[in-house]
């Protein structure tokens, strides 16, 4: 099971919004759920529910599969290539740290 949590827009000092699923499918470095989500919570850290709550990825938005009218929400799975590019970023913005 996963979770996403996160603060949404809907309104101001949105409380802490949190939905479980489960995983629909992984491809290509992005994992699909059955989670549902609200505006804002882009970025937010999706979890493997469990004893050490493991991040996993970072939630996007959502896709919607025209052949099947199946909405999956999706994030990007935290992989040693996306550790090495926000590391950069970060580099590039703070140089001398």
């Amino acid at each position: 099971m996963l979770t996403v949590s996160g603060f949404g827009q809907e309104k101001h000092n949105s409380p802490l919004l949190t939905d479980c699923g489960k995983i629909s499918y992984v491809k290509d470095g992005v994992i699909f759920y059955d989670i549902d989500t609200s505006a804002g919570l882009k970025g937010s850290p999706v979890q493997v529910l469990g004893i050490d709550n493991k991040v996993v990825a970072i939630h996007q938005d959502f896709y919607k599969d025209f052949s099947t009218s199946k909405v999956f929400n999706f994030g990007i799975l935290i992989t040693t290539e996306v550790i090495e590019r926000v590391n950069k970023w970060c580099f590039k913005m703070n140089p001398h740290s």
